[in-house]
C-alpha cells in the first residue's frame, strides 16, 4: 500500500505531538531545608517566602518556620495547619510568611494507579514502590505521589513549635485521629533519604488533606480499604 506524502507527514507530525506517560523529569522537584536541619539541630528559620515559592501546578509539603505548623499544596493552594488551643485549625492565606523547610514538585498531569488494601503506612509505602518502580521511576530520586480513598484508620500531628523525638519536652504537637473518613495523602517518596526528605523508618513524606479541606497535618500511620488510588506525575512529550 502506497501514502501519499502529505498523509505521512500528517502522521509522523500527530506522533511526534502525542503525550507520553513517562516518569517527570527531576528537574521539576525543588527543595528548602531537610529534615535534619529543622528538626533535629533547631535550625528553623524561614528559608523561603512560600507565596514566592508556588507556582500554579505546585503540590508539595513542608513546615512553616518556627515549626509553627504543617504546610500542604495540592494544585497550587496552600494549606496551613496550626495547632490552637482547641485542637487545630487550616487555612490558606500565607502572605508573606515563610516555610523552613518546603518541597514542592510542578505536576501539571496525573496518571491513577488503583492500590490494595493496606494494613500500615508501611504497607502503603511498599504499595506505593512497587508501582513507582513498574512505571518506571527512581526510587532515590524524590517523585511527588497523590493517594486517595477510604481511610480504614488514620493519624498524624500537626507541629508547634518543636519537635517531640528531638526536643521531648518542648510544646507538644496537636493529634490528629479519624476513622472511616475518605482521605487525600499528599507528599513524596524517596528511597535511602532519611533525615534529607523523611523520617527515619519511613520511604515517604506525605501530609493530610480530608476532602473539605477542613483537616491537615503531617501523616504517621494510615490503613486503607481496598479502592484506594495513586497518582503519579505524567510528563509531556518535549520535557
Amino acid at each position: 500500500m502506497r501514502i501519499a506524502l502529505p498523509s505521512l507527514l500528517f502522521l509522523l507530525v500527530a506522533s511526534c505531538t502525542q503525550t507520553v506517560v513517562r516518569p517527570a523529569p527531576a528537574s521539576q522537584v525543588q527543595k528548602w531545608g531537610s529534615m535534619r536541619e529543622a528538626l533535629k539541630l533547631g535550625h528553623s528559620e524561614g528559608r523561603v517566602v512560600i507565596a514566592d515559592a508556588v507556582q500554579p501546578t505546585s503540590f508539595g509539603v513542608g513546615a512553616l518556620a518556627g515549626l509553627a505548623g504543617e504546610i500542604t499544596v495540592m494544585n497550587g493552594q496552600v494549606f496551613i495547619a496550626e495547632a490552637t488551643a482547641d485542637g487545630a485549625a487550616v487555612r490558606s492565606n500565607t502572605a508573606s510568611e515563610q516555610a523552613t523547610l518546603l518541597a514542592l514538585a510542578e505536576t501539571p498531569a496525573w496518571q491513577s494507579y488503583p492500590l490494595p488494601a493496606c494494613a500500615s503506612y508501611t504497607e502503603l509505602e511498599t504499595a506505593i514502590a512497587q508501582q513507582l518502580r513498574t512505571a518506571g521511576f527512581d526510587l532515590n530520586q524524590a517523585t511527588a505521589v497523590w493517594v486517595s480513598g477510604l481511610a480504614n484508620q488514620i493519624n498524624g500531628h500537626v507541629i508547634h513549635g518543636s519537635c517531640p523525638i528531638a526536643n521531648p519536652d518542648g510544646p507538644k504537637p496537636w493529634r490528629l485521629e479519624a476513622a472511616q473518613e475518605n482521605m487525600q495523602l499528599i507528599g513524596f517518596f524517596i528511597d535511602n533519604a532519611a533525615g534529607e526528605w523523611t523520617h527515619h523508618n519511613h520511604r515517604s513524606h506525605l501530609h493530610i488533606l480530608n476532602t473539605s479541606f477542613t483537616v491537615s497535618g503531617h501523616l504517621d500511620e494510615v490503613s486503607f480499604l481496598d479502592g484506594a488510588v495513586l497518582r503519579l506525575p505524567i510528563a509531556q512529550a518535549g520535557d
